[in-house]
């Protein structure tokens, strides 16, 4: 599932039948996702943490005892800040910019980072890459490497 699929994403509480608003970003740390940002019809933010929903076909499903939390920002990141975040090999050559994370469904961990070369790169490509997040190495200062060797059979 790439992760641009939740944003506008229902919120729905299945005992109730009720929605309760939709996804408006994903909060990410180090590329897991910590939780989902949801935009409630009077226009208040909520947070739910990872652990207190499920991801359905076309809507996300609040697990039963969670709730809407106040969402305080500080410290965390957003997927809208993390797209287009550079991409750099182990010998520091650019090898593109992030275009999406893949989330597993069941775990809701992420898989792989999807890698855009360009608008033109991808279109000669014919699609976008994607890196398993076992090959990608995230230091301080939330640059994101790529092991040579472990990519060097990806091309």
């Amino acid at each position: 599932l790439k992760a641009r699929s939740l944003l506008g994403m229902p919120i729905v509480v299945p005992a109730r039948g009720e929605i309760v608003g939709m996804v408006c970003d994903l909060v990410i740390e180090e590329f897991d996702l910590k939780g989902l940002l949801v935009e409630e019809e009077n226009g208040k933010v909520g947070f739910i943490e990872q652990e207190g929903f499920s991801i359905g076909e076309d809507a996300v499903l609040l697990n039963e005892g969670a709730g809407l939390k106040p969402y305080q920002g500080r410290g965390k990141s957003s997927y809208k800040d993390k797209m287009g975040e550079t991409i750099f090999d182990s010998d520091g050559r650019e090898i593109g910019r992030v275009s999406d994370l893949v989330i597993d469904e069941e775990t809701k961990g992420t898989i792989a980072v999807e890698i855009s070369g360009g608008v033109i790169q991808d279109f000669l490509a014919g699609r976008r890459e994607e890196i398993p997040m076992n090959s990608i190495r995230v230091d301080g200062s939330d640059m994101v490497v790529v092991e040579s060797e472990e990519r060097s059979g990806n091309g």
